[in-house]
């Protein structure tokens, strides 16, 4: 039995190398992404935040009307 575990316990190291490599791909895939941008849409991204109408937020903070 002990001889059982031990054999499935050795072959875990399959998965570290796959999630190791699927790491990597995937960081390496959003990094190409990044460097492939337009800066046309990098800037248009960056103004998004000010741009259109103000927060809801800010409706939250006034006091309600008294009736």
């Amino acid at each position: 039995m002990v001889e059982n575990v031990m054999h499935g316990i050795g072959s875990m190291s399959l998965y570290g190398i796959l999630s190791s490599c699927l790491f990597i791909a995937v960081f390496v895939g959003v990094l190409v992404w990044t460097i492939r941008l337009k800066k046309s849409y990098v800037n248009s991204m960056r103004e998004l935040p000010l741009e259109g109408e103000p927060a809801a937020d800010t409706q939250l903070l006034q006091p309600p009307p008294n009736p």
